[in-house]
């Protein structure tokens, strides 16, 4: 992609894309609903996915891994890796193995420390007001660190990878993120996730301004 103009920083290395079913795991809920009238059924149907945060971690496990990040490990983790991770640290109960719940950025950063021994800092933002006070704190993280970053919500609860920010000086909310989406499904190739947008930059004010987000940033 192009790049926005100056004042951009990109991540410092390679990473590889996981998203949606990438490795045959079915991440992708279907769910049905059905209403019932005095002469028909009315049957809806939609995609409802739980594993985004799940590719996020295994994104950032890619770049740490590629570009040697860690003594401690070289395997990126299977869902049911992560899943066993954090039942074994006490985090999560033993009913969380193999289950479809959801995880987030405290999830992420207690396994990227676990297994890589990588910490990570954790950014808690309230409401789009404080995303746009975050965002040279976002900009110093791919200055002087470098690595991607996992960012999710409440309202808006789907996780994202970020890989690059770009910030605008005359209009802070025009400052943009490098988004790599985990949510596409099917097989992946540069000009599909680009044409579609899985892989984008998106401006500050095209967000939730009314979700909270928390931001993963992995120190390394």
């Amino acid at each position: 992609l192009q790049q926005p103009g100056e004042n951009t920083n990109l991540i410092l290395g390679d990473y590889v894309y996981y998203h949606y079913g990438c490795d045959g795991m079915n991440d992708q809920l279907i769910l049905y609903f059905h209403k019932d009238g005095l002469d028909l059924i009315d049957v809806k149907a939609f995609f409802q996915g739980w594993g985004c945060g799940y590719r996020s971690l295994q994104t950032i496990a890619s770049y740490i891994v590629s570009n040697k990040k860690s003594s401690l490990s070289q395997v990126i983790p299977s869902i049911h890796h992560i899943q066993q991770m954090l039942v074994d640290i006490d985090d999560k109960p033993s009913a969380f193995i193999d289950s479809k719940e959801w995880i987030g950025s405290f999830e992420i950063c207690l396994c990227l420390d676990e297994l890589y021994g990588v910490p990570s800092k954790i950014i808690h933002v309230n409401d789009g007001a404080e995303l746009v006070k975050n965002i040279m704190t976002i900009y110093d993280h791919f200055n002087r660190v470098g690595s991607p970053i996992m960012m999710g919500g409440n309202i808006d609860s789907a996780a994202k990878t970020l890989i690059g920010i770009h910030t605008n000086s005359k209009d802070i909310k025009q400052s943009q993120f490098l988004v790599v989406d985990p949510h596409f499904y099917g097989t992946a190739d540069v000009a599909t996730l680009q044409r579609e947008g899985w892989v984008s930059w998106r401006t500050i004010e095209s967000f939730n301004f009314e979700s909270f987000y928390n931001f993963c940033l992995p120190q390394c």
